[in-house]
């Protein structure tokens, strides 16, 4: 069992670090599959360990990147409010429509990112715009956060790319401020609902975090920043196809692993 706890981990602190994406898009189809446990029970509990490895990546982030707080503040707080809403709904609501609708996004925002030379130009929000896009993006991160087990940075970074003007180094950390009290109260529904398993969470973090903060400090400061625009690209692309169901090939291979 530890084997399968440990690559869960290890991917997770990896992705997290290296992507600004929490680990929990890595995480949930891994415990889904080698864990055995439900779907929404692998939601919950990859919250409670993306908040402990979107921390430690954040902290190797900060070592060169400053971030805007005023602006995860204000992103943050509408984040909060509806990941307790994603959360229960992620035991009633059909999931099909919305997961597709996702994995469009994600495909649109690869493409702009790679075919794009600015794409940080695309839209200059500025003054009290650039607040109100900030809520915007909380809002419907914390939703998709409880509904789906994810952080949230697989879509805040490319929002905050398109939407804030930031760059994908400075997104990636941004990402990572935000989603930490957005799983935190994700992760707290999950709890009431019965949906985090806590042996799980606590073994996998063992790996996740120090991963985590390692392949932070390296993107926030050591690895080129247009390499880091072409690995998120490359994970949005493989997200969005993962989400359409046209890459069954990964369940197989995981089950046969295990």
């Amino acid at each position: 069992m530890w084997p399968r706890i440990a690559l869960t981990g290890l991917g997770g602190g990896v992705f997290s670090g290296l992507a600004g994406i929490g680990g929990g898009t890595f995480m949930v189809p891994l415990m889904v599959s080698l864990l055995k446990v439900s779907q929404v029970v692998a939601h919950g509990t990859s919250l409670a360990i993306v908040v402990l490895t979107a921390l430690a990546s954040l902290l190797g982030y900060t070592i060169s990147v400053q971030i805007d707080w005023t602006v995860v503040l204000v992103a943050t707080v509408p984040s909060i409010a509806t990941a307790p809403l994603g959360a229960r709904s992620a035991s009633a609501m059909p999931e099909v429509g919305l997961r597709r609708s996702f994995a469009g996004f994600l495909m649109v925002a690869a493409l702009l990112l790679l075919l794009l030379s600015d794409p940080e130009e695309l839209f200059a929000f500025a003054g009290i715009y650039r607040y109100l896009v900030a809520v915007v993006i909380g809002l419907l991160t914390g939703f998709l956060s409880g509904l789906l087990g994810v952080g949230g940075g697989i879509f805040v970074v490319p929002t905050t790319v398109f939407f804030l003007s930031m760059e994908q180094r400075d997104a990636q950390a941004f990402a990572l401020a935000m989603m930490i009290p957005t799983s935190v109260a994700g992760t707290i529904a999950h709890t009431r609902l019965g949906n985090v398993r806590w042996r799980w969470a606590v073994g996998i973090a063992l790996f996740s975090v120090p991963t985590g903060l390692l392949f932070g400090t390296l993107a926030g400061g050591w690895i080129d920043q247009q390499i880091l625009r072409y690995v998120f690209v490359a994970l949005l692309i493989y997200f969005s196809l993962r989400m359409f169901g046209t890459v069954p090939w990964l369940r197989k291979h995981v089950m046969r692993s295990g």
